[in-house]
């Protein structure tokens, strides 16, 4: 593995792990609880997650679709009725087959292709790929934060802190 992307590809693994952990024992009610009826849901976090995962595997070269990307969008859009979103475990599905796919991917990324300009400009700056893949990592970071704070605020324990 190019030693530039084998951090990413770990912590990429550690995130696929530590976001089942989060979801395990959460009721599927609250799972689509918001605080103050504000804000997202761990489900709307982790079908999020599903498609940041699908976004990143295509910026990578591997095959990897979502139907609902366009649901768990990061864009602003309102948040729909919880009937509106796919099971947890359809998402949770989804999640799972990007991950094997993302693990793949990473592992077989030249110099070349870590460094190949895309259109978008990640936030630290860039352009690369090799910057799309570390935004994108940080990006779940956040998101696993997310559904710690929320499950907290709901009753469950937390895995840490």
């Amino acid at each position: 593995m190019n030693p530039r992307v084998a951090p990413f590809a770990d912590m990429y693994k550690f995130d696929a792990g530590f976001l089942k952990k989060q979801l395990e024992g959460i009721s599927d009610a609250d799972l689509h609880k918001r605080i103050n009826n504000a804000g997202i849901s761990m489900h709307w976090i982790a079908g999020h997650m599903a498609a940041s995962r699908v976004h990143v595997c295509q910026i990578i070269g591997a095959k990897a679709e979502f139907e609902h990307s366009e649901l768990f969008g990061g864009n602003g859009k309102d948040l729909q009725d919880p009937s509106a979103y796919p099971p947890i475990a359809e998402i949770m599905k989804t999640f799972d087959s990007s991950s094997r796919k993302l693990t793949k991917r990473l592992g077989e990324l030249k110099e070349k292709d870590i460094n190949k300009k895309g259109k978008d400009k990640w936030p630290q700056g860039g352009k690369t790929v090799l910057d799309a893949i570390s935004f994108m990592c940080w990006h779940e970071g956040w998101h696993l934060g997310q559904i710690a704070y929320l499950k907290k605020r709901l009753g469950y324990k937390s895995l840490a802190g």
